[in-house]
């Protein structure tokens, strides 16, 4: 291995060390500008009405701290018998508001399927082409295509896949499409999220060429 394959091989490392903790960042600092654009005009008022000295230093760390503390008492709860008690209640409820519902199962079923180690949610890795023909990108094959959706597009055997965004694998689009217009890829589905997540940078072999690795069915 020579010192250019070892900087980069060193430099991927970096990035895929650090792609966990940008989202997660960035997830705070969504959730900080929303506490605080909510929270500033009241914190002022009560601030104002006892003639405290209002630091919007201070408020800004106290905000973040109780962020944190939130999402830590949050998984805390939910770990115990009453808060999954509670979890389940939430979720009986949401299920039965009818058009709450309909949104709530579906995120909650992308959710699942992320946060699902197994990858039960999604059958195989496959190739399709898109958004143009020999143009290909990493899908999941989620199931068989429902025989009336077959009936008024494809008029042929089709299955349902998702096609991922990277580096965020839970957008993407959804696709019904001839059986016989995907590629399996011999690698698992965890494998396939992590090489939209590092935007096609990690290896998915490092003994096989990307070419061995699609199953050829002619």
């Amino acid at each position: 291995m020579n010192i250019t394959q070892k900087i980069k091989q060193i430099f991927i490392a970096g990035i895929l060390a650090l792609l966990p903790i940008v989202v997660t960042v960035y997830l705070l600092y969504f959730l900080y500008n929303i506490v605080v654009s909510k929270a500033s005009p009241i914190v002022k008022k009560i601030a104002y009405k006892y003639n405290y000295d209002f630091s919007e230093y201070i408020f800004q760390i106290g905000t973040f701290i109780l962020i944190i503390l939130i999402i830590f008492i949050i998984g805390i709860f939910t770990r115990m018998y009453l808060g999954k008690l509670f979890i389940k209640m939430l979720d009986n409820i949401m299920t039965h508001i009818p058009i709450a519902r309909s949104i709530y199962n579906a995120t909650k079923q992308v959710i699942d399927s992320f946060g699902n180690t197994s990858g039960s949610s999604f059958s195989k890795v496959v190739l399709v082409e898109f958004p143009r023909r020999d143009m290909w990108m990493i899908a999941f094959l989620v199931r068989d295509s429902l025989p009336f959706m077959q009936k008024v597009s494809t008029k042929e055997e089709s299955v349902n896949i998702f096609v991922p965004t990277a580096p965020n694998p839970t957008s993407g689009f959804v696709a019904i499409v001839p059986k016989k217009d995907i590629r399996e890829i011999d690698i698992s589905v965890e494998e396939g999220i992590k090489f939209v997540l590092s935007v096609g940078i990690i290896n998915l072999d490092k003994n096989s060429d990307i070419k061995d690795l699609v199953k050829d069915d002619k």
